[in-house]
Formats: structure tokens, C-alpha cells, sequence
């Protein structure tokens, strides 16, 4: 059968009816002589089987070769009864070291819009196929080519989308227009089928990524074996996906503990695009996290890490997310008393006046004002102008949030709100634009002037933690590793802003040495030679 499929291809087409029901007849009777194997002799089980998985297998070829052949219509019933129903309940166990015939089979159908209809609930309980395929995320032992099967069948029915129809239709061929609506149809038959199990893909999703962060097993060295920290596009793109249909909280916790840390990796670890999926996939679970807020300083980091320009605009997004306020009544609120009002039906609730009316006061948790004036500065200081076809940045609006941070901004600002603030000048350091790196010097020796206000030479009063937290840990890091940048600009930059850290905090123990270096004659100043 599989030399006919492959040397006859479509002539064989007019046949399909007869040999698929010649296949489902043998898969009736091998399982219906299976149930009874008590009863039979073991080399005859053996041969059940093999004609089992190999009916299976063919069958499988035959959804793959024909995907226009409406095996709905024809053999649903018979596919459910003689296929799935009596292999499904042992799937779970079958499908551990590699991918079963039937999990094969599943997700053929799952790339056949035709197909669909066969991953529908199935037997007289209407057991569901979905929740009992992607279980099989959070099997212990599960191996990587199991796993990318129940991917890819999930991925199947999400990544189909709508696609909206031309505003002026008069001009569009009508066979593009059918084209589109078909796709539609498509789309939303798909969705439908795995919406209600999207709680339970999430679940599973979760269970994988954590157990891909544990330790593996001891090495006969004795050490324990590094987590698998590599996730792959597919993953992160179902992740993606998913996340605006996140509805527990604790739930969505759970998924931002797991996927932060990944974007501190390396770009062989995560690459750029894994890493977009990630912050958009943060920017909708942390509206759901209560305590978002205690991610502000692991997101803060990131401003000096994130290198891609579309990923730094995504996490400006986040950040913004994370400072903002999660809206709580006030006590007053709890239980405000009932005003009488008009019989105005379910629309009278969706105007604009009796949603400005009815808005309670909010007391806002641990963000602070100035915090939300750092995210909108962050946004700024990333901003893409729209209006060109690559990407570029917008001058103007970077500039003048540059502009902005003088000295006196800088000390309405307390500690937490201005590291973000720094890690985002020390990245832009080593950018080669010469106009961003050289406004981005000026603002960190402003913030060097500052904290020297505060601190002193010595760098050590009672504000040595502005000194430890700023200048120490984020911006004396950066200006080692841009001395050794290969660009002579980057370097003159990162030595100015050294020698301006020499001067003002020359009684420190880290600078107290380079201080013999400098003069007040510029001839005889080594920074300034």
C-alpha cells in the first residue's frame, strides 16, 4: 500500500473509499482479537500488533497524501470507533520514548483544515483527544520528539488567524475574496476546537518549563548535571499565544518566574526573535500578576542587556506594565451605596458618562510617581520613527527626553527610579550613533555630578548607596568593558566620563590612584592626552 500511494499519487484517488475501508475493517478486527489476547497465543498477538500499528501507519499516509478527500464526511464515525477510541486511553503510556502511530495520526489532522472535525470528543463519554495529547507535556521522562509533536499540534491550531477583507471589494478578484472567507471558516473552526482546553495547554506548558529548569540527574562524577535552559521558537510562540487567555493569577505568576530569567541569557541561548516572544508574552501575564511590581528590578537590568531595537520598544512596554498601579478600592469603596438610576437595559452600562461616573478612587500600591515619569522616559528614550520603512530611531523624540534629564531631575528621583535610568545610558554607551552615545555620555555625567553632590569625594556618607548602587554595580562596570571597545569614539567617551570620576570622587579607594593622573594644565592630564 505504501508503493501504491507513492508511484500512483492521485490516479489512485477513485479507490481511496475501498482502501480505507479495507484498512479500518483490519483495525476493527485486530483490536476487537486484542481485547481477548488472554485468549491467544503470544506470536499471534505479536502479529495483532504489527498489523495494528502498521494499518495505522498507512492510514496516517493516506490523511497526509489526499488532504483534499473529505474523510469527514465518509468515515467519521468509523475513523473515531475503529482508530482513536480504542488506542486513546493508552496513548499516555505509548507515547513516552517516541511518538506513537496514533499521536502520528493526530497531528496530520491537525495540519488538515479538512481534518479538524476528527480531533473533536470522541466515544459515548465524548472523552476529549486534545487535554489527554498535550498531558502529555508534563509526563516525566517524556522525551524532546514527543514533546515536538504536541507541539506542533497545538502550534497547528493557533497559528491560524483572520484575515480582514479588502475595504473596496468591486476590484478584488471574487476567487481571492472566497479564498479569504475560506481561511476564515478555517480559522475559526480551529480555534473553537482547542479554546476550551487552552487552560489546560497552559498548565502543561508551565509543568514543561519548569521541569526543563530543574536539575537533572547526578553524573557518575557526582555533580549534578546542568538544567536544560535552551527554549525553542515553537514553544515561545504557542507561549505567546496563549498568554492573553491567562486568566489565573497565580497561574500567570508561575509562567513570569519562569520566562524572566531566560532573557538574561545569551543570544545562542535565546535569540532575538525568542526574545520578542518572550517580552510580549510578559506584557500580557504581569497585567494579571498582583505584585508585579517586585519585577521591576530584574526588568530594570535588562535596559543594559536587550540589544535588538523592536525587543527595547517591547520592553519599555513591560516595564510600563510593571510600574503601574494595580487598582485597588479604597475602604470608603468596598461597599458604595446603591443610587437610584434609570431602567436603561444591558446598554446603558457601556456609556461613556456612567463609566466616568461610576469610577472608584484607587489607592495605588507600590509604584510611585516618580516611577511612572521613568517608564515614560524609557519610552522615549527607545522611540522608532514610524514614518521610515527600516528601522530607525525618532531623533527628535529621543533628544528631548535627553534634554530632560538634568541635574535637578535626576535628584527628584530616588534610588530604584534611576537605576533603570542609568543601565538604559550605559547600553546606549556603545551605540553607533555618534549623536545617541555622545547625549548619552552628557546625561551620565550628570548623574555622576549628582550623586557627587550627595556623596561627597569619599562616596561613602550616608548616601553611599546612591554611590554603591549607581555608580559602583551599573556605570564603573560598563566603562571597563567599553575601554576595550574597538571604536576609537566609544573609548574617548567612556575615558571622559572616567576622568570626570577621578575628579569628584578622587578620595574613594577605587580612584584614589588614578587621581595622580590628573592635572589642572589639559597638556599635562593623561585622561585628556
Amino acid at each position: 500500500l505504501e508503493d501504491m500511494i507513492r508511484h500512483l499519487s492521485h490516479n489512485m484517488e477513485p479507490f481511496l473509499p475501498r482502501v480505507v475501508a479495507v484498512l479500518l475493517n483490519m483495525l476493527h478486527d485486530a483490536g476487537q482479537l486484542l481485547s481477548a489476547r488472554s485468549n491467544i497465543a503470544h506470536h499471534h498477538v505479536l502479529r495483532l500488533r504489527a498489523i495494528r500499528l502498521t494499518a495505522l501507519k498507512r492510514l496516517d499516509g493516506l490523511f497526509r497524501a489526499f488532504p483534499q478527500f473529505d474523510f469527514v464526511a465518509t468515515f467519521k464515525e468509523a475513523i473515531r470507533n475503529a482508530v482513536v477510541e480504542p488506542q486513546l486511553a493508552a496513548l499516555p503510556d505509548e507515547s513516552i520514548t517516541k511518538p506513537s502511530a496514533l499521536l502520528l495520526i493526530f497531528s496530520t489532522w491537525s495540519q488538515t483544515p479538512s481534518q479538524f472535525a476528527l480531533l473533536g470528543d470522541v466515544g459515548r463519554t465524548k472523552t476529549a483527544i486534545l487535554p489527554i495529547v498535550f498531558g502529555l507535556l508534563a509526563r516525566k521522562g517524556v522525551t524532546s520528539a514527543v514533546i515536538d509533536q504536541v507541539l506542533l499540534i497545538a502550534d497547528n491550531l493557533l497559528k491560524t488567524t483572520q484575515r480582514s477583507l479588502p475595504t473596496s471589494v468591486n476590484d478584488i478578484d471574487p476567487e481571492i475574496i472566497q479564498e479569504i472567507e475560506q481561511e476564515n471558516r478555517e480559522s475559526a473552526a480551529a480555534f473553537a476546537l482547542i479554546k476550551p482546553h487552552i487552560p489546560c495547554l497552559l498548565a502543561n506548558l508551565s509543568a514543561l518549563l519548569m521541569g526543563r529548569l530543574q536539575p537533572r540527574a547526578m553524573s557518575t562524577a557526582g555533580r549534578h548535571v546542568a538544567p536544560r535552559h535552551r527554549f525553542g521558537q515553537l514553544q515561545l510562540s504557542i507561549l505567546s499565544r496563549l498568554a492573553p487567555y491567562a486568566s489565573d493569577t497565580a497561574q500567570a505568576a508561575t509562567l513570569v518566574d519562569l520566562l524572566l530569567p531566560y532573557l538574561g541569557r545569551e543570544r545562542k541561548d535565546v535569540n532575538d526573535s525568542n526574545r520578542r516572544h518572550i517580552l510580549e508574552t510578559l506584557e500580557h501575564l504581569l497585567r494579571l500578576v498582583d505584585d508585579r511590581y517586585k519585577y521591576v528590578a530584574q526588568l530594570s537590568a535588562l535596559f543594559s542587556s536587550v540589544k535588538a531595537p523592536l525587543n527595547r520598544l517591547v520592553l519599555c512596554r513591560v516595564f510600563t506594565v510593571a510600574v503601574t498601579p494595580v487598582a485597588t478600592p479604597t475602604p470608603s469603596q468596598q461597599a458604595p451605596a446603591k443610587t437610584p438610576q434609570k431602567k436603561a437595559g444591558k446598554k446603558a452600562a457601556a456609556t461613556q458618562d456612567d463609566f466616568t461616573v461610576s469610577t472608584p478612587e484607587v489607592a495605588p500600591l507600590a509604584p510611585s510617581a516618580g516611577m511612572k515619569t521613568v517608564a515614560d522616559v524609557l519610552l522615549r528614550l527607545n522611540a522608532l520613527d514610524e514614518s521610515q520603512v527600516e528601522i530607525e530611531p525618532d531623533y527628535q523624540c529621543r533628544l528631548q527626553a535627553f534634554f530632560e534629564m538634568t541635574e535637578e531631575w535626576f535628584a527628584h528621583l530616588q534610588i530604584a527610579e534611576l537605576v533603570p535610568v542609568a543601565h538604559n545610558l550605559v547600553f546606549f554607551l556603545e551605540s553607533e550613533d555618534m549623536s545617541i552615545r555622545s547625549n548619552a555620555s552628557i546625561s551620565l555625567g550628570k548623574l555622576i555630578e549628582h550623586i557627587a553632590a550627595q556623596t561627597g569625594p569619599t562616596g561613602q556618607n550616608e548616601h553611599k548607596q546612591l554611590f554603591n548602587t549607581l555608580l559602583m554595580a551599573i556605570v564603573v562596570p560598563s566603562i571597563q568593558r567599553s575601554l576595550r571597545s574597538l571604536v576609537d569614539s566609544t573609548r574617548s567617551e567612556c575615558l571622559a566620563l572616567l576622568h570626570r570620576l577621578v575628579k569628584r570622587f578622587h578620595l574613594h579607594s577605587k580612584f584614589s590612584d588614578l587621581f595622580q593622573l590628573t592635572d589642572a594644565d589639559e597638556e599635562k592630564d593623561v585622561f585628556m592626552n
